[in-house]
């Protein structure tokens, strides 16, 4: 592109199609667009720092997201958790945080506060010093694109190598899970996408402390996030090397992304996510949810000091991202002022009001209570969208019977202000099929 001015043609455009999808309740397909948008007004401000990384990334999703949309619009249902790879890939060329991969993954790991008062490695920092180098060169190679297999097998070796002498458990559980993932892309068994390199860009971070001080303040800079967003990878990966397999079966990663591979199945057919996988969300936001309740509790109760809101700020954030996914839109918002609310707090010297703690705690009951419908209710679409695609059900489904009732819509009166506005937009979007809207009281 000679012109990146150019590109300012296509906001109004974007800007429309936001709305769009916006107004249909496709929040997920919304978010993408809305990170096309802030990587279109990046790219014609220039402060990204790779700008042919970043059209490529802009070209990837222009050839993916319309698969998506085409979905939507034949009917099918939309699964915005899908959607998170493409969302990570813009976020990374703009230099923003990632959604967090924790969202639909929730491996039980080593934490550091399992490990108190144990050995370190006495020359493990020195090791580090003399290898770091060939970390930084391989690595800058990798990114460049220059002998990628060569350039990843340097990093694997230094890795190995500082495995070979670290003597904590948790350092010894970070070089594990990084071999699993070099491991896996040396044998093309996972993609080199540009979220993997940056997750052994935060890797090489790591050599500085652990230079200065060893592995006693390595061992307090891995981050769970670090460790969980590794090991989310090697679940997907379809590498049999040895070291690989060793961590699935360790930390049961099947069972928590089935062989079959429910994301990879699910974005290349975009039809749906599975009742387990939609379960599994269901049970890692509510560990969020308990476990943000329980700080609050705390604070409450008189048992922690301000500092501590700190990890009520991380809670809310994980929690928004994952209702982000599932498609609660109306909760995420909420939860999206809430943790406004408490970055202004950490930024500032105020305290903190029981009365804005009782207010949240009250949003967490609010959306705990919303997600057993929501979950059942989607759960329950699914099975009958699986069932019509199986021979039982694709015989069943010829009947007239059947097609009636694919042909008609059960909602409140509340709709029925709303109902030529919904004709209006399928039409619009090139749907012929004639719908039927049945309206009902809202007290039967």
């Amino acid at each position: 592109v000679s012109d990146l001015d150019k590109l300012g043609e296509a906001l109004p455009i974007l800007e429309q199609v936001l709305g769009t999808l916006t107004m249909i309740e496709q929040y997920g397909a919304a978010l993408v667009v809305e990170e096309i948008i802030l990587l279109v007004k990046a790219l014609i401000n220039k402060t990204v720092k790779s700008p042919t990384d970043s059209l490529d990334v802009l070209m990837q999703v222009i050839l993916q997201f319309p698969n998506y949309l085409t979905k939507l619009r034949a009917g099918s249902q939309g699964v915005p958790v899908i959607l998170l790879p493409i969302i990570n890939d813009i976020r990374t060329v703009r230099n923003e945080k990632l959604l967090s991969e924790n969202v639909l993954f929730f491996p039980k790991i080593d934490e550091v506060s399992d490990h108190q008062n144990e050995a370190y490695s006495e020359d493990l920092a020195t090791v580090a010093k003399k290898s770091r180098l060939q970390f930084l060169k391989a690595l800058l190679s990798w990114y460049q694109e220059k002998d990628t297999v060569e350039s990843i097998k340097n990093i694997n070796e230094v890795v190995h190598l500082l495995n070979e002498h670290s003597v904590s458990p948790i350092s010894k559980q970070l070089w594990d899970f990084s071999e699993g993932v070099l491991e896996s892309l040396i044998d093309q068994g996972l993609e080199s996408s540009m979220s993997v390199k940056l997750l052994l860009g935060q890797i090489e971070r790591l050599f500085t402390p652990l230079i200065e001080n060893g592995e006693k303040e390595l061992v307090s800079k891995i981050s769970s996030d670090l460790q969980k967003n590794l090991l989310f990878y090697i679940a997907r990966s379809s590498s049999e090397k040895p070291c690989v397999q060793t961590i699935k079966v360790k930390y049961q990663l099947d069972s928590l992304l089935p062989k079959d591979n429910v994301l990879s199945n699910a974005q290349n057919t975009l039809l749906g996510p599975s009742v387990d996988l939609l379960n599994a969300v269901s049970i890692g936001i509510r560990e969020d949810i308990n476990s943000c309740k329980d700080q609050i509790n705390a604070y409450l109760k008189g048992n922690s000091e301000s500092e501590d809101i700190d990890p009520i700020f991380q809670y809310l954030e994980k929690i928004s991202d994952t209702l982000a996914m599932l498609g609660m839109e109306p909760f995420r918002i909420r939860f999206v002022k809430q943790k406004e609310a408490f970055r202004a707090l950490l930024t500032s010297d105020s305290e903190v009001h029981e009365d804005e703690l009782i207010a949240l705690a009250s949003d967490l009951l609010l959306v705990e209570d919303a997600l057993d419908g929501f979950i059942s209710e989607q759960s329950n679409l699914v099975e009958v969208y699986e069932h019509s695609l199986s021979e039982e059900g694709s015989e069943k489904l010829q009947s007239p019977e059947y097609r009636a009732l694919l042909s008609t819509v059960i909602r409140g009166e509340d709709h029925l202000s709303n109902t030529p506005k919904q004709i209006y937009i399928r039409n619009a979007l090139g749907y012929d099929k004639n719908i039927n809207y049945i309206h009902l009281p809202m007290i039967l």
